[in-house]
């Protein structure tokens, strides 16, 4: 009896989406145009009961917030680091080592996007 089949193995569904690499602390997207800064955002939702985060991405690094510099992979994936909202956006709970998330574009500008983080639940 092979019972490799039964075991609980964390697969990324939709690798042309974005994922959270739960381990790392790092979210991968190809759904984003590159911008060399990331900063977050916060603003609580009345209407849901819940705090939305927001991942902007600028050309120049912000003055009034704190940013880092993304990162592109040899796959061509943007690479953002998310500690800085890890803990306050409940992500310390997930239990399995992929999350898929989606980026909902709320903002396009020439020098930069804002996103809101929307997770696959």
């Amino acid at each position: 009896m092979n019972l490799v089949a039964y075991d609980n193995v964390d697969s990324i569904t939709d690798k042309k989406r974005s994922w959270i690499d739960v381990r790392r602390k790092y979210l991968y997207t190809r759904e984003t145009t590159y911008r060399k800064y990331v900063s977050f955002g916060k603003r609580f939702d009345a209407d849901e009961n819940k705090t939305v985060f927001f991942i902007i991405l600028t050309d120049d690094e912000p003055i009034d917030r704190p940013s880092s510099k993304t990162i592109v992979t040899n796959n061509g994936c943007i690479k953002i680091g998310l500690k800085g909202i890890w803990d306050e956006a409940g992500l310390n709970k997930i239990t399995t080592q992929y999350l898929n998330v989606f980026l909902k574009s709320n903002a396009d500008a020439d020098d930069g996007n804002v996103y809101t983080l929307v997770f696959n639940t």
